[in-house]
């Protein structure tokens, strides 16, 4: 199955105002949540810090392939390719606390992955609604009232 049949089904189960775990029960559903609950409980329990660096690992080699269809291999070729920084405005750092790794920016309608970005250039691009008339307008209003 699909990866967009899972998509849809959930979709579908949230306008039905059904469990997104179960699909049987009213959302939210807390025989779902207090039975992921106790597991989620049981699991950070038991792992081991080397074990949670692994699983780390393994879970960016799967979010890399779900989400943009590329391996880790690629995505440091990427970064080797744009020596190392953004795109943009060539920053080393990501500019986000919670992660030392560039934001991979990507087409939202067709799925085409444009670069490596840090996070405040990824999010001023997905601010301006990824439109290059609105940059344009952006840069002529700050051209405009810049300081003198």
């Amino acid at each position: 199955m699909s990866k967009t049949y899972f998509a849809d089904l959930r979709v579908k189960r949230k306008e039905l105002g059904l469990c997104l775990s179960c699909g049987k029960h009213p959302a939210p559903c807390d025989s779902c949540r207090s039975r992921n609950r106790e597991y989620m409980r049981r699991k950070r329990a038991g792992i081991p810090a080397e074990e949670k660096t692994r699983q780390w690992h393994s879970k960016r080699h799967y979010y890399l392939k779900y989400k943009f269809g590329i391996t880790e291999q690629q995505y440091d070729e990427m970064l080797k390719t744009q020596n190392y920084c953004c795109a943009i405005c060539k920053s080393t750092t990501s500019g986000d606390k919670r992660s030392t790794r560039l934001s991979i920016d990507h087409c939202h309608k067709s799925g085409e992955i444009r670069g490596l970005l840090c996070s405040s250039c990824n999010k001023a691009i997905g601010l301006l609604k990824d439109s290059p008339d609105l940059l344009r307008s952006a840069i002529g209003y700050l051209i405009k009232h810049a300081m003198k």
